[in-house]
């Protein structure tokens, strides 16, 4: 006579599907080893915030209790990529997720072609010069050039940049897709009526297509100017843009001046070397 295994309870079935429910529901993926899953995944959590976050916060949102989240993130800390504000007790992305994604994009073609481009353009003009891309928090410095610039003005790399008074947020403005920008937009929005100080978003999509640049007159630093122009990809689409700061007074940002036209150059330059052709200024 063979032997039959013991059947399980209904309890046991429903405790045991729920489990695999609860399993599959988890944003941690089951797969791989897995203390790198889950800092990867505590990681993708955190940025997902686009702020800093509580412990109960970031718990909640990757479905762990908060004893096993903070042990994970004391690891993430140790390691440089998670840091905790010593006063709020809240956690932000570390340094050196910023230098890993700087690096990463660094092997993007586009990036490497802007990266090459940026020292003769800053000499040209004698003015720092950045390579400004689309992040998870908006417009994103990842690369400054100063050259022999005398201002000694150092844009860090990470640094997100506005939307609105930014000359490199507003060429984003009018080239990215409505999707991706309409929250940051309602939340800068809001900021500037507080302040009174709200540009028309339509007023400067139309500037931007017009000149074939952003620019900013001292509203995001009342000490500093700037210009940027768009890159595109073969596709027709931003990949990132070009931009040229100085102090007030030292850096023409007439859209018909000498700068202008070679930030305009090297834009298109590297463009056509994407594949995008020439644009044509409407």
């Amino acid at each position: 006579m063979i032997a039959m295994p013991p059947r399980k309870s209904k309890a046991t079935q429903t405790k045991s599907a729920k489990k695999k429910k609860n399993a599959a529901a988890s944003p941690v993926p089951r797969h791989g080893n897995r203390s790198i899953v889950v800092g990867v995944a505590l990681l993708k959590c955190i940025a997902g915030f686009g702020r800093s976050a509580s412990l109960g916060e970031i718990a909640k949102a990757i479905d762990m209790s908060p004893t096993r989240t903070h042990r994970y993130l004391l690891g993430l800390i140790n390691a440089g990529l998670v840091e905790q504000n010593a006063l709020s007790q809240r956690y932000d992305l570390g340094v050196q997720v910023v230098e890993l994604g700087v690096l990463a994009l660094g092997r993007a073609d586009s990036v490497r072609l802007a990266n090459e481009a940026l020292l003769g353009l800053s000499k040209a003009c004698n003015a720092p010069a950045l390579v400004v891309v689309w992040g998870t928090n908006g417009p994103t410095v990842i690369r400054c050039e100063q050259a022999e610039n005398p201002s000694m003005i150092r844009v860090r790399e990470g640094r997100n940049l506005s939307l609105l008074k930014s000359s490199s947020g507003r060429v984003f403005l009018t080239y990215v897709s409505a999707p991706l920008v309409d929250s940051l937009l309602k939340t800068e929005l809001a900021k500037g009526k507080e302040t009174a100080a709200v540009p028309d978003p339509e007023t400067l999509k139309e500037d931007v297509r017009r000149q074939g640049i952003g620019r900013s007159q001292g509203e995001e630093d009342e000490h500093l100017v700037s210009i940027s122009a768009p890159v595109f990809d073969a596709n027709g689409a931003l990949t990132l843009c070009i931009t040229l700061l100085n102090i007030r007074g030292w850096l023409d940002t007439n859209p018909d001046g000498e700068p202008a036209k070679l930030l305009r150059q090297t834009a298109d330059n590297i463009s056509r070397r994407l594949g995008a052709g020439r644009r044509t200024l409407t």
